[in-house]
């Protein structure tokens, strides 16, 4: 029994895009597939690792034994890929309406199942003698009456239609055959791929953008503010308060400002990145900018200016917030400057007239000390003459009453002074207290004995 022949006949092929980190579309779509399809070979591409390069599994539709269907998966960055390239035996006719509806209930199942699917393409494959009926053919099939931009791709002409690039169609006409399985199960999904992130990253940042412009200008008009505030605030005691309210404002839009601007410089990045890979991968095209893929690169470059853009306004608010703090803060500090010479104006005023109410007391201790040596002086004769015998102290010289009433005035005035200054010090001068205290004590002695032996001497 002769084998059967497998179609070999490129029609076209589907692709649908998600994260690698999901876990179960491969199980679910096998599921799908099984619905309608049969193995034929028997390396089974849905259970295979993630992490595999390439891998390609064959299946026979259960009620069409003429179609065929090569399962390929491939890995883009974090994005896993899986091509279905559909075949049929060289003299039958391809049927893309029912390619476009198998891949729309394969993306329905797994979105279904909760999985996101990033995107999904059809390509269809006509020989190109038959290739401007068999294009009005498919754009019947897909149903919308798109537009195109075309190119050459490895001696075959590709077409795109133009429309929502998370759901792609294409059309190749097909004049050599060479290398062109390979193009469209492993060249292609990675262009389409590239544009796919490319447009959800332009929706992504646009999104982001909006809040950030929103931001940026409420910023714009409150900065322009505050600088209109300085111009018309005096430096005194009672803007103190406005300044530093300005300064804390200030600090938070520089905050907000600095988080927009990472956020930017990252999209900037991002996507500058991934459009030099998507040049990279199309290097290969013809570099007519109305040609399939420059018209994309061409919107993509201009999206990509327009962040740039948007990256140095910001900048430049940045900047202009920055030089508002310090001016404010310029500002604050001569505040507290001029504050401070006030402060020490004050203080030198004090100070002189500490100076001058020292050197009046000064002069008040002066003339107590005097007053009190006076009294002393006196009361302690007056004492002297009423203790003693009647009569002896007026036997004395003036040099004597003078001398023993002086020195005893002087040693008292002394000792109460420095013992008031041991207690308002609270430290004890023993020293001068003892000397002053010494001399009281010897007066006092003089006072006792010298009346007596004068007294005795006029006796005689």
């Amino acid at each position: 029994m002769a084998t059967a022949v497998l179609p070999d006949k490129l029609i076209g092929a589907s692709y649908l895009f998600f994260l690698s980190n999901e876990s179960d579309p491969m199980l679910k779509l096998k599921e799908y597939v099984g619905y309608s399809f049969i193995p034929h070979m028997t390396e089974d591409v849905f259970e295979l690792g993630l992490s595999a390069e390439k891998h390609t599994e064959t299946y026979m539709a259960k009620d069409a034994p003429q179609l065929r269907l090569d399962v390929e998966k491939r890995r883009h960055d974090n994005v896993i890929s899986v091509s279905m390239a559909n075949f049929i035996h060289s003299d039958d006719n391809p049927d893309w309406r029912r390619q476009i509806d198998f891949l729309d209930d394969c993306a329905k199942t797994l979105e279904a199942s909760g999985i996101d699917v990033l995107g999904t393409t059809v390509v269809a494959v006509a020989d190109a003698n038959d290739s401007d009926e068999d294009f009005k053919t498919y754009r019947e099939a897909v149903g919308e009456p798109l537009d195109h931009v075309s190119a050459k791709f490895s001696g075959n002409i590709i077409r795109q239609l133009l429309g929502d690039l998370n759901h792609q169609f294409f059309f190749i006409e097909n004049f050599n055959g060479t290398d062109l399985e390979n193009t469209i199960t492993d060249k292609l999904p990675g262009i389409v791929w590239s544009m796919q992130r490319l447009t959800r990253e332009m929706a992504f940042f646009e999104d982001r953008l909006i809040t950030i412009r929103s931001e940026k200008k409420q910023i714009d008009e409150d900065l322009s503010r505050v600088f209109h505030q300085k111009v018309g605030s005096a430096l005194n005691a009672a803007s103190a308060q406005v300044l530093e309210e300005q300064i804390t404002q200030l600090s938070s839009m520089y905050s907000v400002m600095a988080t927009d601007l990472h956020l930017v410089s990252d999209a900037v990045g991002t996507f500058d990145r991934d459009l030099a890979t998507l040049g990279e991968r199309t290097k290969e095209f013809g570099v007519d900018d109305d040609s399939f893929p420059r018209y994309r690169l061409a919107t993509f470059k201009v999206y990509l200016k327009e962040l740039r853009k948007n990256q140095a306004d910001l900048r430049l608010s940045l900047d202009n917030t920055k030089a508002a703090i310090d001016i404010a803060q310029t500002q604050a500090e001569i505040l507290r400057g001029s504050q401070g010479l006030a402060l020490q104006e004050q203080t030198r005023e004090l100070l002189d007239q500490n100076l001058i109410l020292q050197d009046e007391r000064a002069s008040l201790q002066a003339a107590a000390s005097v007053v009190e040596l006076v009294v002393i002086f006196y009361y302690s004769l007056v004492a002297w003459k009423t203790v003693a015998v009647y009569g002896t102290v007026d036997l004395l010289s003036p040099l004597a009453k003078f001398s023993v009433i002086g020195i005893f005035s002087v040693a008292v005035v002394t000792l109460t002074h420095y013992v008031g200054a041991s207690l308002h010090n609270r430290k004890v001068k023993w020293v001068p207290i003892l000397v002053s205290g010494s001399f009281v004590l010897a007066a006092l002695v003089v006072m006792a004995l010298l009346p007596g032996t004068v007294a005795d001497k006029a006796e005689h």
